[in-house]
């Protein structure tokens, strides 16, 4: 047997979508992008920010109320610790 040309007749087809909308595809993409980027660090410093405060507030506590063990304290070091996590 021979070989054989297989043709394929090719016929435009319709787009999927249109120009307009695959712009708009586009920007929707990249502007969704530049906010989770943008928000992410911000939930992060947001939450040291917490952990600190927080730490702060049990140090002082211990400073006018000095207790002979520190286990407020290293129970506000777990608290903070979590509120990074």
């Amino acid at each position: 047997m021979g070989h054989r040309e297989v043709t394929w007749a090719t016929r435009p087809r319709p787009l999927f979508l249109t120009d307009t909308q695959i712009l708009w595809t586009a920007v929707a993409a990249a502007v969704c992008s530049f906010i989770l980027t943008t928000l992410n660090p911000q939930k992060a410093a947001r939450a040291f920010v917490n952990a600190y405060r927080h730490l702060e507030k049990a140090i002082s506590r211990h400073r006018f109320n000095p207790a002979p063990d520190l286990r407020d304290l290293s129970e506000a070091e777990r608290e903070g610790i979590d509120m990074l996590n």
